[in-house]
């Protein structure tokens, strides 16, 4: 063996067993010495420290701060929003929220983004923060989107916000408007699956327990007047309230936003079954229908889808209606024969709901002049007819700098499509328009595509247009011989680039390129023959227009629309009954897109347009 090998024990395998552990050769680690305790501090340091650790956020936290309305004069804002947002709840002392945190390895994630072609800013500049700022499932509190709409005219990265099932309301909606103006970078702004709610009333100093009976019953302030049938416990639940009292404006408020829901849902039953409530009764309570049955939620659901064709969020939202205390008093059932008594005892809608919509007013505001919004998507936010009155006023304004509006999956109707038609025919500066998963039918489309049709016709309505022009501008009939002054048949200009010197007024401190107004004026063409032809074409903007899932039929309509369409403007008939029937006529139309023919093609039914000229009409996409 080897050296400390016994005797007698080295043979066996070649290996030597270890030595006996001997004490005392291999002494011990020292333990680890405990650190002494710190110096005890006083008191009135540890309130200090304290003090600058922010509340959590929760809501409601930030309630007892008083509104700011502007900047303090010291604070300096770097344009990055999240950093300026804690340093500025900071100031105020209020709990920053939880959207607004700075997320880990975002420099990294955005260094390889290019930078865009219109920022006058370097790549290290733009990695401070992401472009698109998205706020999905939270609620936020005024103090939160008070101090972000500070903020957000001195944003110079931030190129689209989103907020997605947020539950905003009307007044968050104008402090985000605020903050949309000036030298803000913001281009994209998009609210989803955000249904509104009408906002508290302003209720008089004055009025006795009679006048507030009568408000409630009717849904409107006191000093509207009363009108309609009084619910079952309204007067009971607010005899006593004073009319300064926040629960008396939150009742009122409750009542009127019910009033709302019944009457939506009555026009939606109404434009189902051609204006006359009486057939949908008809076909609801049959023989075998007990009207006076009670239902749950579920029952109720399943028997207006199966009766009536009806099914979707605003079902439940009218059983929760039926069920509030204006109704069944929370007995969990209702029957059909309350839901029919609620619809006919409405009262009557307040004046000219088109346009004093409060909650339209607010989605307004989004696409005035001085906003700097380019693309707004109002996506699931359950907008109809009555929001869409605000809206259609604000674009009949021509807002030039918004491109984009979608208004995807929510109960735009015919009478709403109208509304948009109207408003498109003076401002036809959108390039894109989506109408998808809405209630329009064939009168709907129609409506909505009219503003971007061209017009072909004889000699008699060229006379009537020209009578009308010289009549605008203050003088008397035209002259017969005017029609000379039409513009012959030429070689059609050439679109100008969305992002060319015809669109430029001014670049802005951030780098955001302007829209200017494009030429928007009606133009005539003469194509001669014996009798001559006038074509009236209407300048637009159109790239695409979506009307995918919507109840429209008729597929010859669709047909007889095409070739009058803008040239090269794509209109989308995905998932509705025309689709499916030009896709049977035509099974190529399932891998392939319906361009305009060639030629002359036939007039449309029912109206005075002829046949329209070669290259002109909608590029179809039914698949």
């Amino acid at each position: 063996g080897g050296e400390g090998t016994p005797p007698g024990r080295a043979g066996a395998g070649g290996r030597a067993p270890p030595a006996p552990f001997a004490r005392g050769a291999c002494p011990m680690a020292p333990k680890k010495q405990t650190p002494p305790p710190p110096e005890p501090a006083d008191a009135t340091s540890q309130l200090g420290e304290e003090d600058e650790r922010p509340l959590p956020w929760v809501y409601g936290v930030n309630d007892h701060i008083d509104t700011p309305k502007e900047l303090p004069s010291e604070f300096q804002p770097t344009g990055v929003i999240a950093a300026d947002f804690r340093r500025l709840c900071k100031v105020f002392g209020a709990s920053p929220h939880p959207a607004f945190k700075e997320r880990p390895g975002r420099e990294k994630r955005m260094i390889s983004r290019r930078p865009s072609l219109l920022s006058q800013h370097g790549p290290d500049d733009e990695a401070k923060e992401s472009p698109v700022l998205s706020i999905r499932s939270i609620l936020l509190d005024s103090m939160t989107m008070n101090l972000f709409s500070l903020l957000l005219p001195h944003a110079t990265r931030l190129k689209v916000l989103c907020f997605s099932d947020c539950r905003l309301d009307s007044e968050m909606l104008g402090l985000l408007r605020d903050g949309l103006q000036g030298d803000c970078s913001v281009e994209a702004l998009q609210i989803e699956w955000n249904p509104f709610e009408l906002p508290l009333q302003a209720l008089p100093a004055e009025g006795g327990v009679e006048d507030r009976r009568t408000s409630l019953a009717s849904g409107r302030a006191p000093s509207e007047g009363a009108g309609g049938a009084e619910p079952s416990g309204a007067a009971a639940a607010d005899a006593l309230c004073p009319v300064e009292d926040l629960e008396h404006r939150e009742r009122l408020r409750y009542l009127a936003q019910s009033h709302r829901h019944l009457r939506c849902f009555r026009e939606h039953v109404e434009a189902r079954f051609g204006g006359q409530l009486e057939s949908a009764w008809g076909r609801l309570m049959g023989a075998s229908v007990d009207a006076d049955a009670l239902m749950n939620a579920g029952d109720f659901h399943d028997m207006l889808e199966a009766r009536l064709g009806i099914s979707g969020p605003q079902v439940a939202e009218v059983f929760e209606v039926l069920d509030g205390p204006d109704y069944a008093a929370g007995q969990g059932r209702i029957s059909l024969r309350e839901l029919q008594a609620a619809l006919e005892s409405l009262p009557e809608a307040p004046e000219d709901p088109d346009r004093n919509d409060p909650i339209g007013l607010a989605l307004a505001a989004f696409m005035d002049a001085d906003s700097n919004l380019e693309s707004l998507s109002l996506r699931a936010c359950s907008i109809g007819r009555l929001e869409l009155g605000p809206i259609s006023a604000a674009l009949q304004n021509c807002p030039w700098q918004l491109r984009c509006l979608n208004l995807w999956d929510n109960r735009v109707c015919d009478r709403g499509a109208a509304l948009l038609g109207a408003a498109l025919m003076p401002y036809r500066g959108l390039e894109y328009l989506g109408l998808g998963k809405n209630r329009l039918t064939q009168a709907g489309m129609s409506s909505v595509v009219k503003p971007f049709q061209i017009e072909v016709f004889g000699e008699a309505r060229y006379q009537e247009i020209m009578d009308e022009k010289a009549q605008q501008e203050g003088g008397g009939k035209a002259d017969p011989k005017g029609k000379a002054k039409a513009k012959p048949k030429a070689k059609p200009e050439a679109r100008r680039d969305s992002q060319g010197t015809a669109r430029r007024a001014s670049m802005a401190k951030s780098g955001r390129c302007k829209r200017e107004a494009t030429k928007t004026e009606e133009e005539i063409e003469e194509v001669p023959g014996d009798p001559p032809t006038y074509i009236l074409r209407r300048p637009c903007e159109l790239r695409t227009l979506t009307l995918s899932e919507n109840p429209i039929s008729g597929a010859e309509v669709v047909e007889a629309l095409q070739p009058h369409g803008p040239r090269g403007a794509e209109l989308v008939l995905r998932g509705t009954p025309a689709a499916a029937q030009l896709i049977a006529k035509r099974p190529e139309l399932a891998v392939k897109v319906l361009r305009p023919p060639a030629g002359l093609a036939g007039p449309l039914p029912g109206s005075n347009l002829g046949s329209a000229p070669s290259g002109d009409g909608w590029v179809l996409r039914v698949a």
